[in-house]
């Protein structure tokens, strides 16, 4: 891979697809699905925390 800094050749590729996964053509079936989840509240007091 080039960049404006130079070449760098990385080990790992990381695609971020969310729903484009089928439009990979032959790598579509070298996907891997990963979900994640994030749930977020206010901040819990101690008695309702414990």
């Amino acid at each position: 891979m080039e960049t404006e800094m130079g070449e760098i050749s990385p080990p790992v590729l990381v695609l971020g697809l969310n729903g484009y996964a089928p439009k990979l053509g032959f790598l579509r079936d070298r996907v891997l699905p990963l979900c994640s989840y994030v749930i977020a509240t206010e901040a819990l007091s101690r008695p309702r925390s414990a």
